[in-house]
């Protein structure tokens, strides 16, 4: 529920529709996708200023809440939940090869996200744009996510 009303929100902040922006035009069609993984890059690089985890030791206790409740996955999460964990996506996200490993196998789920395949040059052509994005978005995340917790 809190994961939804999230998605929700961020579709909706001036953030990433800010960093929506930055986007070529193709690859904008799938801004929710592309801004996610962007995203999810700066988090990685970040993580120590947002929590006091260590970033490793999160990914494990993720992985096995996701094996211990696969009910809650869709059922391509699931099927695909091994090879996550074996290749050890989450710490890619935090280069920009892994990035682009990351848009290469989204792009191959279907011919209709072959325009995100080169979104990484996205990502370099405007780094710290989309950094500062990220940094105002979470921050407002943040603070979504206590006032959910707090109703």
């Amino acid at each position: 529920m809190m994961h939804r009303h999230l998605d929700r929100f961020t579709d909706q902040h001036e953030s990433f529709l800010q960093a929506r922006e930055f986007l070529a035009k193709e690859p904008r069609r799938f801004a929710g996708i592309v801004i996610d993984v962007f995203f999810d890059h700066f988090l990685t690089i970040h993580w120590n200023q947002y929590s006091d985890h260590l970033l490793p030791a999160f990914i494990e206790e993720i992985y096995n809440t996701l094996e211990r409740h696969r009910d809650w996955l869709s059922p391509d999460l699931a099927r695909g939940l091994p090879l996550m964990r074996k290749e050890n996506w989450f710490p890619s996200y935090g280069t920009l090869e892994g990035q682009a490993l990351t848009f290469e196998r989204i792009s191959e789920r279907s011919p209709r996200l072959a325009p995100i395949r080169r979104s990484t040059d996205d990502l370099m052509a405007h780094y710290q744009s989309l950094d500062h994005s990220f940094q105002q978005f979470l921050a407002a995340a943040r603070a979504q996510a206590k006032l959910l917790l707090a109703r």
